[in-house]
């Protein structure tokens, strides 16, 4: 199976978010995509496209700027279709074996995007490519980086390439 592994975009900072009167404080997990977020997701997607790269499923952490980059992404380079998973597995706090062995259970599709956050991503690229103690990689915003990794849950894969936002960003350009 192809995994690629993307950061959300760019979000909003808890300080700058809005809220009505009587609602409850914003916190981490309601931070949105800015619209320069969104923007960039969509065309770092149209690189993603460009290469290549197809998926009819996105994995993505829930967490709204995650969701947010998932839905953007997969409107670019999933067919229709597509299915839309929120996973636990890929919030910041998990731990990446779990995502790992959640490969088995996706084992019919050639392709997965998974979308997700730091300090998680690292990990899970750290253990992938089998150095789960070390500091691999600091994927940027909307960064993706690919994998063959095996469908058995075994934590391991064979880096295929990386792909840094702003050279994603220029692939995406008309």
């Amino acid at each position: 199976m192809i995994l690629v592994l993307m950061r959300h975009g760019i979000a909003e900072e808890l300080g700058e978010m809005t809220r009505s009167p009587g609602e409850p404080l914003p916190n981490d997990r309601d931070r949105a995509l800015t619209e320069l977020g969104k923007r960039r997701v969509r065309r770092a997607a149209i690189g993603l496209k460009k290469i290549g790269f197809r998926s009819s499923l996105v994995v993505h952490s829930g967490l709204v700027r995650a969701r947010q980059t998932a839905e953007l992404a997969a409107a670019v380079i999933a067919p229709r279709g597509s299915a839309l998973v929120e996973s636990a597995a890929l919030v910041p706090e998990a731990d990446p074996d779990t995502f790992c062995r959640l490969l088995a259970s996706w084992r019919e599709h050639a392709a997965l995007l998974a979308v997700g956050h730091l300090p998680h991503l690292d990990s899970l690229v750290a253990r992938l490519c089998g150095a789960p103690s070390r500091m691999v990689t600091e994927l940027g915003k909307a960064a993706a980086i690919a994998f063959d990794v095996p469908t058995s849950g075994r934590p391991a894969g064979t880096l295929l390439w990386y792909l840094p936002p702003k050279l994603l960003r220029q692939l995406g350009r008309p």
